[in-house]
């Protein structure tokens, strides 16, 4: 059966309460999984800035240092220096997973950087980002030369995020809408009955002479015809009557 774009968006249209419905429902339910088998994440983030040696602030060193920021972030990611990240920290986690934990984001047009720390709980969390705070100044002042690294920002006390909560929740409300949209069309597809007088036209490519309309009519109430006793008791009565005249 051919269906134009216009009667599949009148389709859904017609069922729009359905399809909020079970989208509303798989978002709970995404949320309900979410915080009852999904372990919170904690992140502690901290802003460093680096700068020339000395207090030169000039526009062309200004220049510079935006532009080595890049530079800066690559030397921090490696393995060799999640490994003394790791050891600092005192905690049994590998290189490879300090590295995981750890993220950096360069601020546009700035000599600064965030580093982000996430972990499974609060306190691997406060040991690895001060860890991280107490290595990368040594690692970038040993690789260039009259560069200070500052702190603008001290890490902020490891909290719980909710992202994945909210995303968990949109992903599941959008799955759900889908999920009902297709269900919704495939039962209009495969349901072959001809509910308009247009349907007829359409699959026939014939024209409508005529059409009967509905008639409802009030419903009678339906007397139970006599059966055969009642007749013979009817008799009966019927011939005492006729000897007692």
């Amino acid at each position: 059966m051919e269906i134009s774009f216009y009667k599949l968006v009148k389709i859904l249209a017609s069922r729009l309460l359905s399809i909020i419905v079970i989208s509303v429902l798989c978002g709970f339910a995404a949320l309900a999984y979410t915080v009852a088998f999904v372990k919170p994440q904690y992140t502690s983030s901290v802003k460093l800035m680096v700068s020339q040696e000395g207090g030169n602030q000039s526009a062309q060193n200004i220049s510079i240092m935006i532009r080595l920021v890049n530079s800066y972030i690559e030397l921090l990611d490696s393995r060799d220096f999640y490994a003394e990240v790791a050891n600092e920290s005192r905690l049994n986690y590998s290189a490879g997973a300090i590295g995981r934990m750890i993220s950096y984001t360069a601020k546009e047009d700035s000599e600064v950087f965030l580093a982000t720390v996430t972990a499974a709980n609060a306190s691997d969390c406060q040991a690895v980002i001060s860890s991280l705070m107490t290595c990368i100044p040594p690692r970038i002042e040993s690789a260039f030369n009259k560069v200070t690294l500052k702190v603008v920002e001290s890490p902020n006390v490891p909290a719980a995020t909710s992202s994945q909560r909210v995303r968990n929740t949109i992903l599941g409300t959008v799955a759900g809408a889908l999920l009902a949209c297709v269900i919704i069309l495939m039962r209009e597809f495969f349901d072959t009955r001809c509910k308009e007088p247009g349907d007829l036209t359409e699959r026939y490519n014939l024209p409508i002479l005529g059409t009967i309309p509905e008639i409802r009519t009030k419903k009678r109430k339906i007397v139970n015809a006599p059966t055969s006793a009642d007749a013979k008791a009817t008799e009966k009565e019927a011939v005492k009557e006729e000897k007692a005249e």
